[in-house]
C-alpha cells in the first residue's frame, strides 16, 4: 500500500492531529488536506528537517520498521521487542513511541492476517531509508582524497545490450525448454558467450534459480515484464511487449530495469538492502570500503545479522556492478575493495530519469561495413538498429567493437522474416559509415534473387491407369478445374485441400477411385526404403480398410506382385516410416504359432508368415501386458509385432524425470537394445513427435484400435 492510499484512508479529524504533530498549519479547503499532506509526506527536505527533530526513541523505532518492514509490516509485539533490544541502556516505552510516529504520518498500523502490524508505506519507506543512512555517513571509511583505486571493473550499459542480445536470439533462433521449464544448458552457453561481458560466475554465491548469475537476472527480468512467453510447444517466444521494449529510449530501458531490480530482488534480503541504503550514503564521487559497512548492521535486531557479510560482496555488489550503478575497486596498499557510485547511479537515486541526469550517452548511429562482409559495429550503437543487424547479420566476435558478418544463410533468415532484400540493402547503405563496398552491394543483390527461385508445393498427384484415362479427367468440366499440371501423362497434379471434393466428383463420374492414398518414403540419398531397383516402395495412410487392402495386394495394378510380401520384407530391413534413426537392429526373437513359405518376389525368394492375422480378428486387440504380469519380454515381442504389422499401441508410462506415469498412444516404428535394455522408438500422439521409450518403463502396453 502506498502513502496516498494509507492518507485517503484517515478520518478528516486525524489530519488536523497530523499536521500539528509536524508543525504545519492546514490553510486549503478540506477536500485537499490529503494531498497537501501528501506533498508534505514526500519532499525530502521537510523529512529531513523533521528526522532531525525526532528522538532518539522514535529514530530507533523508524529505523526498525523502515529496514525489517516489508509490504506486510512487523508484527507489533515484535517490533516492541526489537526497540529494547535497541534501546539496552534504558527501559522504552515501545508502544507510546510508535504512537508518536503514527501522529506524525509515518508509521500506521494494520492487520495483516491474524498479526496486528506497524508499517511504513512502500514509497515513504525508500525515501526514508535513504534518509536514515545519512545518519551513518561518519561511520563510513572513506579513502583519502586524491588516492585511485586499482583493479578497476565497470561494467556500464553492457547488462542492457546483454538483454537486447537475450532478445535478439530469441526471435530469431529456436530455443526450447525442458521439462522443469529451464532453457536447455548448451543455448545457455551460447548466449553467455554472446554477451558483452564475459565474466567468471563465482560458485561460492547464493543462487536464486537454475542459471548463472549474470544469465539469471536477464532472464528473471524479460520473464517478469512479460517480455517473453514459452508456449505450448514449450518453445520460448519473444512478446509485442518485447519489441516494444527494443524501441524504447535508453533512459526508459535503464529506468525499468532498475525499479525490476528494486522490486524482485533488493526485497529479498533485508540486510543486503540495509547495505545498499548504507553505501548510499557515502559522498558522491567518494569510495567507501566495503569493510566498513559491515559493523554498522550489529545495530539491528538479531534474527536479521549474519547474512550480509556474506551476500553483499557476492550477491550485492555484483549486481550493481552489472547495472551500472556501482564502480568497483581494490585500495593500492590494504587491497581492500571499495565502491563509488557511478554517474548512472547517483542519476537513478534522484527524482527523476533522463537522459541528462542519467549521464547516458547518446546513442551512435553509424556502422563500418567491410570488403569482407564483416560489419564493425560500436558499442553504443541504437538499439532498434542492432535487432535489424541481428535479423540480417550473424555476431561472429564480441569485443569493445562487435563484429557481425554478412552471408547467404543469415540474408536468407532475413527474407524468411519478410524482410526484402532492397531493404537490407537500403539499410546498408542509410547506415554505413563508409561507403558499401561494390563486392557486398552485388552479393546481396545476388542472393536477394536467388530467393523463391525454389519453393515447396504441398500439392498431391492423382495417377490414372493409362494416357486415355488422364485425357478423359482432364478434359471433364467439372474436374479440369482441380488440375494444376501434370509430371507425366498418366500422373496428374491437384491440390492437397482439395482431395475430398476431387474424390467426390471422381465418384460421381463413375470413375470409382481408391480411397487410400499412397505415400512414398525416401531417404537422405535419394533412395526409395524398402523397393527393388527400379521400383519404389510404398506405404499407406488412411482408414484401417484401406490399410488392410493395400497390405493384402487388392486392387492393385496387372503384373504388380503381393503388395504385402514387399511391405513385410521392407519392415524388417528398415526403421522408421517417420523418421529413420542411427539405431541398433532389434533383438531377434522367434514367431510364435507362424510357418514360414517361400514365395517369388521379382525372380528374388523372400521369407514371410504363412498365417496373417488382420485387422477384423477381434481377439488381436484384447492383447495386453500389464504391471501384474509384466514381463519385458512379452512387452518385446508385442511392439515387434506392432512394428511388423503398423499397430498403434496404448501404453502408460513412467517417466523418471516428472516421477508419475500417464497414458499415451504410440505408433511404434524400431526397436533398440543397448546392453540388457530395451528402447522402443515411436511416434507420440500426446507429443506429436517422435519419441524414445525405455521398455522397463512401461506399466501397461496394449494394442489400440483407433
Amino acid at each position: 500500500m502506498n502513502l496516498a492510499d494509507c492518507l485517503t484512508k484517515m478520518p478528516n479529524a486525524f489530519y488536523y492531529y497530523m499536521a500539528e504533530s509536524l508543525g504545519i498549519t492546514l490553510k486549503c479547503a478540506s477536500d485537499k488536506v490529503s494531498k497537501h499532506l501528501l506533498e508534505k509526506l514526500t519532499d525530502g527536505d521537510f523529512l529531513r528537517e523533521m528526522l532531525s527533530r525526532l528522538t532518539p526513541e522514535e529514530t530507533a523505532a523508524l529505523d526498525i520498521l523502515v529496514f525489517q518492514g516489508d509490504d506486510n509490516g512487523v508484527g507489533q509485539e515484535l517490533a516492541h521487542q526489537f526497540l529494547n533490544q535497541r534501546r539496552k541502556d534504558k527501559k522504552v516505552p515501545a508502544k507510546q513511541v510508535v504512537n508518536g510516529l503514527i501522529a506524525k504520518g509515518l508509521v500506521y498500523a494494520g492487520r495483516y492476517g491474524y498479526r496486528d502490524i506497524y508499517f511504513v508505506p512502500a514509497d515513504l519507506r525508500n525515501i526514508l531509508a535513504a534518509l536514515l543512512s545519512e545518519g551513518y555517513r561518519d561511520k563510513l571509511e572513506l579513502l583519502s582524497p586524491g588516492t585511485q583505486p586499482v583493479d578497476l571493473r565497470h561494467d556500464h550499459l553492457a547488462i542492457y545490450q546483454d538483454i537486447l542480445t537475450f532478445l535478439a536470439y530469441i526471435e530469431f533462433q529456436e530455443v526450447r525448454v525442458t521439462q522443469k521449464r529451464v532453457i536447455f544448458k548448451r543455448t545457455v552457453e551460447k548466449l553467455l558467450s554472446r554477451f558483452a561481458v564475459r565474466e567468471v560466475e563465482n560458485p561460492a554465491a547464493p543462487s536464486l534459480g537454475d542459471y548463472p548469475e549474470r544469465f539469471e537476472l536477464i532472464y528473471n527480468y524479460c520473464s517478469m515484464r512479460k517480455l517473453l512467453v514459452i508456449d505450448d510447444e514449450d518453445r520460448v517466444r519473444v512478446t509485442d511487449l518485447g519489441r516494444a521494449w527494443v524501441k524504447l529510449d535508453l533512459a526508459g530501458k535503464v529506468r525499468d530495469v532498475f525499479d525490476f531490480w528494486l522490486e524482485w530482488y533488493l526485497e529479498r534480503d533485508k540486510l543486503v538492502r540495509r547495505g545498499y541504503f548504507l553505501a548510499g550514503a557515502a559522498p558522491a564521487g567518494a569510495w567507501a570500503r566495503v569493510d566498513s559497512l559491515i559493523p554498522l548492521i550489529q545495530e539491528l535486531p538479531q534474527p536479521w545479522q549474519g547474512s550480509l557479510a556474506r551476500n553483499f560482496g557476492s550477491w550485492l555488489l555484483n549486481h550493481l556492478i552489472r547495472l551500472g550503478i556501482w564502480e568497483a575497486g581494490r585500495e593500492p596498499e590494504s587491497r581492500q575493495v571499495v565502491v563509488c557510485w557511478t554517474d548512472l547511479g547517483l542519476g537513478l537515486r534522484g527524482a527523476q530519469a533522463n537522459n541528462n541526469n542519467l549521464g547516458l550517452p547518446e546513442p551512435e548511429q553509424r556502422f563500418y561495413v567491410q570488403p569482407n562482409y564483416e560489419l564493425l559495429i560500436p558499442k553504443f550503437l541504437d538499439y532498434q538498429l542492432r535487432w535489424e543487424l541481428e535479423l540480417m547479420a550473424d555476431l561472429v566476435k564480441v569485443d569493445q567493437i562487435l563484429t557481425y558478418k554478412l552471408s547467404k544463410e543469415s540474408l536468407h533468415r532475413a527474407l524468411e522474416q519478410g524482410l526484402s532484400w532492397q531493404e537490407a540493402l537500403l539499410f546498408l547503405e542509410q547506415y554505413s559509415a563508409n561507403p558499401l563496398p561494390q563486392n557486398v552491394r552485388y552479393s546481396l543483390e545476388e542472393w536477394g534473387r536467388q530467393y523463391g527461385r525454389l519453393e515447396f508445393m504441398d500439392v498431391m498427384l492423382l495417377r490414372c491407369a493409362d494416357v486415355q484415362l488422364a485425357g478423359e479427367i482432364k478434359s471433364s468440366r467439372k474436374l479440369k478445374a482441380y488440375i494444376l499440371g501434370e509430371v507425366s501423362p498418366t500422373h496428374l497434379v491437384v491440390p492437397r485441400a482439395d482431395f475430398q471434393e476431387i474424390l467426390g466428383l471422381l465418384t460421381k463420374e463413375g470413375y470409382l477411385p481408391r480411397r487410400g492414398i499412397i505415400t512414398y518414403e525416401g531417404t537422405a540419398q535419394g533412395k526409395i526404403k524398402g523397393s527393388t531397383e527400379g521400383e519404389p516402395g510404398r506405404s499407406t495412410a488412411g482408414t484401417k480398410a484401406t490399410k488392410l487392402n493395400m497390405l493384402t495386394g487388392q486392387g492393385g495394378e496387372q503384373g504388380e506382385p503381393d503388395y504385402f510380401l514387399e511391405v513385410a520384407k521392407r519392415r524388417k530391413e528398415t526403421a522408421s516410416p517417420y523418421k529413420t534413426f542411427p539405431v541398433l537392429s532389434p533383438p531377434k526373437l522367434p514367431a510364435r504359432n507362424t510357418t514360414v513359405a517361400q514365395l517369388p518376389l521379382k525372380g528374388k525368394t523372400v521369407e514371410a508368415p504363412a498365417q496373417i492375422k488382420y485387422f477384423q480378428e477381434p481377439d488381436l486387440f484384447s492383447r495386453k501386458v500389464n504391471s501384474d504380469s509384466r514381463s519385458v519380454r512379452d512387452m518385446v515381442e508385442l511392439i515387434e509385432e506392432a512394428i511388423y504389422n503398423q499397430w498403434s499401441l496404448r501404453i502408460k508410462y513412467f517417466t523418471e524425470g516428472r516421477g508419475k506415469s500417464k497414458q499415451r498412444v504410440i505408433q511404434p516404428f524400431d526397436l533398440e537394445q543397448r546392453g540388457a535394455n530395451y528402447f522402443c522408438h515411436a511416434y507420440c500422439t500426446w507429443r506429436e513427435e517422435d519419441r524414445v521409450f525405455k521398455v522397463s518403463n512401461i506399466e501397461d502396453i496394449e494394442v489400440f484400435e483407433d
